[in-house]
């Protein structure tokens, strides 16, 4: 009645400013458990207490003297900064108690006047431990000036319902008569009012502090609040001794937790010392074992070891001679899928030159940009592609590499000798200052990478393997290269074979396949085409199936593991390690898929896994941290890029001096030593495997005109048909600078970083500092962006019909307003293009060969479609060959 009767409006001011900026939500506790409602309790709890050490206690109460303050706002300090730590969130709120008794009148008076006080505290982790103890202690005074103030009404003052599941409950125990033991016996078990309540108690007869974890049963067991409490004690010992320090020095790692990242270390290595040989000198070793063996397949076309190690010495030589390639000479490639392919490789390497891939689909002012870059001494190219290189470039020579204008190999030219450490090929990535850049790997790290995939057993030397990936991908090199150093087969597809579902399940029939390695949304369409064939028995004879380049397909690989033999391996490892990490998926039933584990780190490589204050995080598979990698496996830095290099080949990080890759890679580190994945620190992307600079595809679109003043990218997942896309959200006032901006993005960047859409805006979104900001940028309304570009040409004949049905069917869309709008333009991409090709296959006959994919890419057109479809359905063309090269 008292509270009722008085003016609270000051009050209400107080907890309103108290309680500002503070957005409620689940802290990233160690839950054992979830309930199914998460805000439903059984109100039953269990507790793990302990007695603090003597030493730590005399530390606290020292503290508390020189300090003036309480053990509760010491306890209440520690507590916040504990949380902070263990969950690493910077904004908390702890409930605390009051008995709510502060006027005279109320001292004598029988009752329950207990209210409830939030306590709001921003942790700067760069400031003193002990100027973050004198804020605390402020603002508690200051709390409780307004303690009186009714906790229900808070939410109210707040403009928002608030709950708190943190409770602090510090006591002394001042009267001598009073024992410790009842207090603290187990029947503390029967409830638990918080998820999570921290008490400490001081018995002063005994000069002891004993802290008391209890939690909710609902979401933890007592052995989890055990290890909370053991960390709260070191925490406590090591802010009573270092109370100059700042908060992020601070560390909850246990002593058997640093063990255990020790014993990873001491594991991870070879059970022996390797001598490794060169690239093409492992290659020429599997040459003498078995030289009539099948090196390379491509359709009716092969070539034996003896046959490849033979044509590659021929161009070898060719290039010495002619083109005076010595020992580090870049030499580019730039050729289709062909068997041309691996021999232009293995030749370049024999020469003691440094490999370099050029994608003959990507835009040519990248391709010159890269050979500009490099200053490659020459192309390697053949009839395809010869005609992209004919205009005058400087510092290049072009030539086409057939092999019928080479005279015979002169058997006493030998390869040039090399050190294993050599640049042996860069592969260009997507690059934040909007040029590609150039990570050079060694003949040292492709070496280890394929050591290492035997010791997994994700590709042997009995493989057969199918070579998915384009030359774009860094997993190109170790996939084909590999297979050859090891003595198996690999099979090639033909230009856009990997993008023709049926070819690729026919080739692992025909050939007998036994390995596949692609990106886990190409395997999706693949499996999802399978199981809508019922043609899964095409894969009976796979072994062996790699995924990498983003996350796991948790629904595809149930059904690969259900429908055929195989083991699944997840690899990780950016472009610059090869290879960082292999999780391995076997048959065995038992074993639960987590999608987001990336495995124990491969041979002979170490890790830190830190936060952004470059702490070590806890192994308890919850914290979060940057992954740090060192070892054999990392490149060498960036082609004449010493700046980006610097950044991100670190030194200083551990006492013996090595230096670590930086990777950008979010991770969480579990108990058993194995890696799970979570995300990007930066704004880097994975797209269908890709790895995206986004702020490259936003300079490009700012560029493109004047008229843009901001722009920023983002990828969206369209849960509807399980796809994902980039969106270009730009800032302009011209209302018609869309196409200008497509046709900019086409000339300079690969297909797979070309926006789907472009959201023109007149401003940006931006947040209080003034930055994008991207939470809230307005969510694509595909059918509202498609109705203002419909121009009323609805489909005429039956097979523009039958077409625009098949793509409501793939875009999951109730009409098709305009058979002239591209495919692209709707959401679409290259798988679901692939699945839409499929489709047309199995509707409408047509020869796949004469009629490839790469032609519904270039016109995408509903009318466009049906006309390439009509032209071909009937119609009998002589079937796909390689260039140059006879059979085997």
């Amino acid at each position: 009645m008292y509270e009722k009767r008085i003016n609270m409006e000051e009050e209400k001011k107080f907890w309103k400013e108290h309680l500002n900026g503070f957005s409620y939500h689940y802290l990233q506790l160690p839950y054992d458990r979830f309930p199914k409602d998460n805000n439903i309790r059984s109100g039953i709890g269990v507790t793990s207490r302990i007695d603090l050490s003597c030493e730590i206690v005399d530390a606290m109460f020292n503290f508390i003297d020189d300090h003036q303050m309480t053990l509760f706002q010491v306890g209440l300090a520690s507590f916040h900064l504990f949380l902070s730590k263990l969950t690493q969130e910077s904004d908390l709120c702890v409930l605390t108690t009051t008995t709510n008794r502060i006027h005279a009148v109320l001292q004598d008076i029988i009752g329950y006047f207990e209210n409830i006080l939030p306590q709001h505290h921003i942790i700067d982790p760069n400031s003193n431990i002990k100027e973050f103890f004198r804020r605390v202690k402020q603002i508690y005074l200051n709390s409780m000036h307004y303690g009186h103030f009714p906790y229900q009404y808070m939410g109210e003052s707040t403009g928002r319902e608030i709950l708190f599941l943190v409770d602090s409950i510090h006591q002394d125990l001042n009267d001598q008569n009073l024992r410790l033991i009842p207090i603290l016996s187990d029947h503390d078990d029967i409830i638990s009012k918080y998820d999570l309540t921290c008490s400490m108690i001081y018995d002063i007869p005994r000069s002891s502090v004993t802290v008391s974890f209890k939690g909710s049963c609902d979401l933890f067991n007592r052995n989890t609040l055990s290890t909370m409490i053991q960390r709260f004690e070191y925490l406590l010992e090591q802010i009573f001794t270092c109370e100059s320090s700042s908060i992020f020095k601070l560390s909850l790692l246990l002593p058997n937790e640093v063990e255990l990242l020790r014993q990873i270390d001491l594991n991870n290595k070879f059970p022996h010392d390797i001598n490794f040989l060169s690239i093409h000198e492992q290659i020429a070793s599997r040459v003498i074992e078995h030289p009539q063996k099948l090196s390379t397949i491509l359709d009716e076309q092969s070539l034996t070891y003896a046959e490849l190690y033979e044509n590659a010495s021929i161009i070898c030589d060719h290039l010495g001679k002619v083109y005076r390639i010595q020992s580090n000479d870049i030499v580019a490639l730039c050729v289709e899928r062909s068997l041309e392919m691996p021999l232009g490789i293995l030749a370049i390497l024999m020469a003691g030159g440094i490999y370099c891939p050029l994608a003959p689909n990507h835009p040519q002012e990248r391709l010159e940009g890269i050979l500009r870059q490099t200053n490659a001494r020459c192309v390697l190219t053949h009839t395809a592609t010869k005609y992209k290189f004919q205009s005058s470039i400087v510092n290049l020579s072009t030539f086409d590499a057939s092999l019928n204008e080479f005279r015979r190999f002169d058997e006493q030219i030998r390869p040039t000798d090399q050190s294993i450490d050599q640049v042996a090929y860069i592969i260009f990535t997507s690059g934040s200052t909007g040029e590609p850049k150039g990570v050079q790997l060694t003949h040292r790290n492709l070496l280890l990478t394929v050591a290492s995939y035997c010791s997994t057993g994700s590709i042997l030397p009995t493989d057969t393997a199918l070579q998915i990936t384009p030359c774009s991908f860094d997993a190109h090199v170790p996939e084909l290269l590999g297979c050859l150093m090891m003595g198996g087969t690999s099979i090639l597809l033909h230009p856009d074979g990997n993008m023709d579902l049926d070819y690729i399940s026919q080739l692992v029939e025909t050939h007998q396949a036994t390995y596949m390695h692609s990106v886990p949304s190409h395997l999706s369409v693949i499996c999802e085409q399978l199981e809508k064939d019922k043609t899964f028995q095409r894969l009976n004879t796979i072994r062996s199936i790699c995924s990498s380049g983003e996350p796991m397909d948790i629904r595809s690989l149930e059904k690969f593991r259900q429908n055929t033999r195989a083991t699944i391996f997840n690899l990780y490892g950016p472009a610059e390690c090869t290879d960082v990490s292999i999780y391995k998926i076997t048959q065995d039933r038992n074993q639960m898929i987590e999608p987001s584990c990336i495995g124990p780190l491969s041979p002979n490589l170490s890790c830190l896994i830190l936060d952004s204050f470059m702490q070590t995080i806890l192994p308890d598979g919850l914290q979060l941290g940057e992954l740090f990698v060192c070892g054999p496996s990392v490149f060498l830095g960036y082609f004449n890029r010493h700046d980006l290099t610097r950044a991100v080949l670190i030194d200083g990080l551990t006492n013996d001096g090595k230096q670590f890759y930086k990777t950008g890679d979010l991770v969480r580190l579990d108990a058993k030593g194995v890696l799970h994945y979570v995300g990007r620190r930066d704004f880097m992307v994975k797209l269908r495997g890709q790895r995206i600079e986004l702020s490259e595809i936003e300079n490009t679109i700012i560029d493109a005109s004047s008229d843009v003043t901001r722009c920023v990218v983002v990828k969206y997942e369209d849960k509807k048909i399980g796809s994902e896309y980039l969106i270009a959200y730009v800032q302009t006032t011209m209302i018609n600078i869309e196409q200008i901006l497509q046709q900019k993005c086409q000339e300079r960047l690969p297909f797979y970083m070309v926006p789907s859409f472009f959201i023109l805006l007149h401003k940006l979104p931006l947040s209080q500092n003034g930055k994008i900001d991207r939470k809230r940028l307005p969510c694509p309304h595909m059918s509202i962006k498609l109705l203002h570009q419909q121009d009323n040409q609805q489909s005429k004949t039956e097979i523009e019909r039958l077409v625009s049905t098949l793509w409501c069917e793939i875009l999951q869309l109730d009409q098709i307003p305009s058979i002239t709008i591209s495919f692209f333009k709707f959401g679409g991409n290259s798988l679901l293009l692939m699945k839409l090709y499929h489709s047309y296959h199995r509707i409408i006959p047509f020869d796949t060969k004469a009629l490839v994919i790469s032609q519904f890419f270039r016109r995408s057109t509903i009318r466009d479609h049906a006309e390439l479809l009509e032209t071909h359905q009937t119609k009998s063309e002589v079937p796909w060959k390689s260039f140059h090269i006879n059979k085997g």
